[in-house]
This record gives structure tokens, sequence and C-alpha cells, in this order.
């Protein structure tokens, strides 16, 4: 599978996706500039980043790579535009946030979770009708939605279950930091390193396949382990890393030269792999008490 030769959406699309890279770089530096100048809620600053920031880019991303991934057509316009929806929806929660009142949180929640299951439903159509067999990464997406979906079901559940409010919370948290974005991130770089190297990894899509249900799971156990058995949260790191270690040696053997550059893309690619055991890392010591829930929001944004 190869990204570069595929051109799955139109001008439109493109400038969707360059609009919604600016508005995520705008985010992430809101995030870190708020604590500063604000004396407002960390959720504030965490909702900028993930929900308005990176939530709506990779929704948008997603329906970019689609359609190179099952070999169809460009997404339909209305796909395409999920991604600013999602924006809308991120901005609004982030608002919501300043208020002390924060009873209508499900308002956006429930607005996210139709965008997510509208996303699904098309990416699970596109699978029925690929030519060929979709490319495993697909299902990384998926799972990756799934996460998102459970994670909005807690912010809905948070109004009918007060008592769990704070773990709720921290589930939602880690469906969403290593759960959507460590997904879709993680099942996105196996498939544009070879890409960008421009030479074939012949073992990607096996190693794919086997290592999402360990991600999954992975995933699963640390969010629970935050939120009730911090216990679990050790068993969802092994999972992860047992995930990730083969990606590391696989693209060591295969790369080396490649990553070892001071510029281009696959460096660039290799920090965000090694940023992501970082984030494994900190969602296990937030498990433990080690690290606050805006300290877990802020590794990611860093």
């Amino acid at each position: 599978m190869n990204f570069r030769n595929r051109r799955p959406g139109g001008s439109g699309r493109q400038t969707v996706l360059s609009l919604l890279a600016v508005l995520a770089l705008l985010a992430f530096a809101a995030a870190l500039a708020l604590p500063l100048l604000s004396p407002a809620a960390p959720a504030v600053h965490i909702h900028l980043a993930l929900a308005a920031g990176a939530m709506p880019l990779i929704i948008a991303a997603i329906s970019h790579f689609v359609p190179v991934l099952t070999r169809s057509r460009a997404a339909p316009a209305g796909i395409a535009g999920l991604g600013l929806l999602a924006a809308v929806a991120g901005l609004l929660a982030a608002g919501l946030f300043f208020r002390t009142d924060r009873g209508d949180l499900y308002i956006p929640a429930a607005a996210m979770l139709g965008i997510a299951g509208a996303m699904a439903i098309w990416m699970r159509r596109r699978a029925r009708r690929a030519l060929g067999a979709p490319h495993p990464c697909l299902y990384w997406y998926a799972a990756a939605l799934g996460c998102l979906m459970l994670a909005l079901l807690a912010v809905v559940a948070m109004n009918a279950w007060p008592s769990q409010r704070f773990a709720l919370r921290l589930f939602h948290l880690h469906l969403n930091l290593i759960g959507f974005i460590g997904l879709t991130a993680m099942g996105t770089v196996q498939v544009l390193l070879p890409t960008v190297a421009g030479r074939f990894d012949p073992g990607v899509s096996a190693r794919m396949r086997r290592g999402l249900p360990f991600c999954v799971a992975g995933t699963l156990l640390i969010a629970g382990g935050a939120a009730w058995l911090p216990w679990l949260a050790w068993g969802g790191a092994a999972l992860w890393l047992a995930a990730l270690i083969p990606i590391a040696v696989s693209w060591i053997r295969l790369y080396r030269r490649e990553l070892l550059r001071w510029h281009g893309a696959a460096p660039s690619l290799a920090a965000a792999f090694l940023g992501f055991f970082c984030v494994v890392a900190g969602g296990e010591a937030h498990a433990h008490g080690a690290l606050s829930y805006a300290g877990m929001g802020h590794l990611y944004v860093f």
C-alpha cells in the first residue's frame, strides 16, 4: 500500500484537511499558552488541544485515507466535511468548560457521537465494497472510532451516574488519548514509513493484523485501570509494548538509515512513534497517581 501514488480527494477536500491542520496547530498553541494566561480549569485547555484540535484533524484524515485503503473512489462531500463539524463540536465542548454548570456537556458529546457513527457506517460500507481485501490499517481506524464512541458514551453516562463522574472522566481521557488518537496514529505510521522510505515492508500487513487485538485490549485495560482498578494498567501497558516492540525492531532492520537522518519525514514518524511510547508510559503513571489529569493531557500536547 502506497499513499503517495494515490489521490483520493480533490482540491476541496485537501483544503479542508489543510484548514483543520492549521486549526490543530492553533489549538495546541492555545492549550499550552492558556494555563499561563488564565485560571481556567485544566479541562478547557485539554479539550482545546484534543477535542478542537486533534480530533477534527484525525476525522478528516481518516476520510482522506479510507478510499486508499479500500481502493475506492474519494469520500463524498458529506463525509469529507465531518471534520469541520467535529471542530465545531470540539470548540463548543471546550467553551462549555468555562462555565461552572457543565451538565450540558452531553450536547457536544452526542453530536460527536453522531459524527463518529456516520464515519464508522461509511467505513463499513467501503470495506464491504472494496476492490479486494481492505488494507489492515482500515481496521485500526475502525477500532480507533470504536474507542472514540465509547469515550463519548462515558460523557453521556456522567449525568446518569454522577457517583462515577470522576472515574468516567478518566476513562474518557484514556480512551481518547491512547485509543482514538493512539490507534489512528500507530496504524497510519506503519503504512506511511515504507512510503516515505521508498521501500516495501513485507511484514507490515501481518504485523498489523497481529498487533491490533493487543492494542485494543491494552487501551481498555489502561483506561479501566486509570478509572477504577490501577493494577489493570500494568497489563494494558504490557499489551501495547507487545505490539509496539515488533514494529520498532522491523523499522530498525529495514529503515535504520532513513530514521537516523537529520531531516525528512522518516525521522518525524520515528519521533511520533517514540512520543507515543511516552503517552503509554504516561497512561500507566496516571493510573497509579504519579501524573495528574492535566499532566496527562499536556504530555500528549507536548
